[in-house]
Parts: C-alpha cells; structure tokens; sequence
C-alpha cells in the first residue's frame, strides 16, 4: 500500500509519494525505532547496533535530514540511545510501549491515507479528521497526545497554534496537514485563525490543564470513532 503511493501526501512535502524513506520518515522511525529499542530491552546488543547502521543510520545518515521537525527530533532520541549501547533504554522513552507505538502508526495512516481516515457522521466537522475522542478524552492524530476537555474549538486552535495551556502547538502539523485544515476550516465556514466571521481573535484557553471541561462551541458533533486496524500494511513495507 504504501510502497504503490497509496498516500494522499506525505510528512514531507515535495518527496515521491512512492518512496516511503523520504515521503513518510515517520512512519519509518516508529517502526524501526520500535525494533532497535526492543532488541536493545531483549540485551541483543551487536544486533542492535548492526540494525541502527543498516536499517536507521544508512537512511537518514546526518541524524537531522528527514526533511521534517518533528521527525528529526524523533531521530535525535533514537541517535542518543545508539551513543549509550551496551545500557538498556532508561526511564519512560519514546518507544517503551509497543502499544503506544502501534497507536502511532494507526494515527499515521489515518491523517495520510484515505483509505484510513476516519469515518466521519454527517453534520461532523471534518477537523475531526484530525482527532478522536474516548469519553473526556481526545487524541490529536497529527501529534499523538492526548488532551482532557478538548472541544471542536480547542481542537482546531491546537491544530493551528492558537491554543493556550497544555493544549498549545500541535508539534506534528506539516505542509499537507496545515493545507488541509485551511481548505476544511475555509469550506466550513471559518476564519483562517479558526474563528468565526465577525468573531473576535480566538481566546487563549491559558488555563494550564488542555483547557477544561468545557462544552463543545455548538458545531461539534461528535469525534470519530477510533477503529484503526492498518498498522500491518505499513509495518510490511517499512
């Protein structure tokens, strides 16, 4: 799927969609990354360190050159680990949860394959492409965090970085998710700042919390609901 370009865009913009390494360097990382890790956990040093020079270090050799932010500091954690081989990962690293992992790529493909994107009800803001929600809590598919409270309207200024407190800059938003969210808020009938027509500058939900619990702002359906069942596609071509 991935490998015949199956993607709507990638983290970076301009690469071959066809060329996972270059178009999709997240979706790379957190599989691979997730594999030195555990060989790394499982006390399998020499394969570890002849995994990151083979599979990690032959494809991104500068350490900071996926072409995306949010990526590269991926890579910079996965880079530290390798200059302290021969000690297992300590503490609550990027990859000591497979689960979390695997959460991570389902939201990867969900933002940038269609075939993956949440199925929205009628009447649902498509921003919701972008989130889902589980009871009090919702979970931004760009940056992978989770936020307690988070409206439509919080959403949105997270995913434009208006928001305040906790729920700040969504770190993960690049070229094509950005794109996207201008045509959907234009399309729906939102100011570029999320706000709407005649609306003041979005407030600043500075409350240090995600934003509170607060009811959603009156055009906000529901989240989708968070199936996600595609890791495997992406895990086989990686």
């Amino acid at each position: 799927m991935v490998s015949e370009g199956e993607a709507e865009n990638g983290t970076v913009a301009d690469a071959p969609l066809n060329n996972i390494y270059k178009a999709h360097p997240e979706l790379v990382l957190q599989l691979r990354g997730q594999v030195f890790f555990d060989m790394l956990q499982e006390g399998h040093i020499a394969q570890a360190q002849l995994y990151y020079q083979g599979s990690i270090q032959a494809l991104y050799p500068d350490g900071t050159d996926t072409g995306s932010l949010f990526v590269d500091k991926m890579l910079m954690r996965i880079i530290r680990q390798m200059a302290r081989t021969g000690l297992p990962p300590g503490g609550q690293h990027a990859f000591a949860n497979g689960e979390k992992t695997r959460q991570r790529v389902k939201d990867y493909l969900k933002v940038y394959f269609p075939a993956y994107r949440p199925q929205l009800r009628q009447g649902t803001s498509k921003v919701w492409e972008f989130g889902e929600t589980n009871g009090a809590i919702t979970h931004c598919l760009v940056c992978h965090k989770d936020f307690r409270g988070f409206d439509l309207r919080k959403l949105r200024y997270h995913l434009i970085a208006l928001g305040g407190g906790r729920q700040g800059k969504c770190q993960g938003v690049t070229p094509y998710t950005g794109g996207r969210l201008a045509w959907i808020l234009a399309d729906e009938g939102y100011n570029p700042d999320g706000s709407r027509p005649g609306q003041q500058q979005p407030p600043n939900d500075n409350d240090g919390n995600g934003g509170g619990g607060g009811a959603a702002d009156g055009d906000d359906g529901e989240g989708a609901d968070g199936d996600g069942g595609a890791a495997a596609a992406a895990a086989t071509d990686a």
